[in-house]
């Protein structure tokens, strides 16, 4: 009996909790790991500790009297696909932070402005506002549909974790330089990407993969990594259709065989233990002053 009535209060928990919905995962098996909640199109939801992060919150992808309210509300950019002043007041109280570049900043109230290059403390966390804007996908020649210096990516501090929000963007080199950055930890602790395993998958609507899928390719081979085969592209206008690209998903399966098959091979016959050269441990030494 008391199965029965775990099991069914297991149920009316699962049913009532919005995000059971949607694709969730932890960053790492950590107790204090965030939970990310993957709503669709530019949409997300985290939480860690008790507070909930929402970002570019949209009626059109699900029905947020349902969801948890907001401690933090970052808004990218001013787009109506990521500005939904409905979806915006639904979640939101009085002590709700709401975060925005300016052009969508005037239109919310009370919103806090953050422009390219800040950073604040917001709901207790920190959070950095970083450019996100077309160097390729034009409205008319030399008109990008998202100019440089209006909309903002997001890096968010959880902890000792940080995890970058894009926003509406591409390959900008201020993407390409963070990537990079992560490529000097590596290097200043030790080649910690040494001899791991990777590989590109991208997703796009119209252009811009093979830019993306060069950009990750070199740094994987940068950070002397293992890459296994060709990159997965897939192409997709409307949310869920990439899930259509028949040739694309074919890749991506034939690519998951290839790397679970390298990665069992490593397994049976690991390769040596990396040790620094010389010249390692002054960039170390380096890093670690600067």
């Amino acid at each position: 009996m008391d199965r029965i009535i775990f099991a069914i209060l297991a149920l009316v928990f699962a049913t009532t909790d919005p995000a059971a919905a949607f694709e969730r995962e932890f960053l790492d098996k950590s107790p204090t790991s965030p939970e990310i909640t993957f709503i669709g199109h530019g949409t997300l939801m985290f939480r860690q500790g008790g507070k909930i992060i929402h970002v570019d919150p949209w009626t059109e992808l699900a029905d947020y009297r349902k969801f948890p309210k907001a401690d933090l509300i970052l808004i990218t950019h001013e787009h109506r696909d990521h500005l939904d002043l409905k979806a915006i007041e639904t979640v939101r109280t009085p002590k709700t932070v709401v975060a925005a570049p300016e052009a969508a900043a005037r239109q919310i109230r009370d919103a806090v402005i953050m422009r390219n290059g800040d950073t604040k403390t917001l709901a207790g966390f920190t959070v950095e506002a970083v450019p996100a804007y077309n160097i390729v996908h034009m409205r008319s020649p030399g008109v990008p549909y998202h100019p440089k210096g209006v909309g903002n990516g997001y890096i968010i501090r959880f902890d000792f974790r940080r995890v970058y929000i894009a926003g509406d963007t591409e390959n900008t080199p201020e993407m390409k330089a963070l990537i990079d950055r992560a490529g000097f930890v590596s290097f200043a602790n030790g080649h910690i990407f040494k001899n791991k395993v990777g590989n590109a998958a991208v997703a796009l609507r119209r252009t811009g993969a093979s830019r993306t899928a060069d950009s990750m390719i070199h740094f994987f081979l940068a950070n002397e990594m293992i890459v296994s085969g060709f990159p997965v592209i897939g192409i997709g206008r409307e949310i869920g259709e990439v899930l259509h690209d028949e040739e694309g998903l074919a890749r991506a399966k034939s690519l998951g065989q290839a790397m679970a098959q390298l990665l069992n091979h490593l397994k049976l016959y690991p390769l040596p233990a990396h040790k620094p050269a010389r010249a390692d441990y002054r960039i170390t030494k380096k890093r670690k002053q600067e």
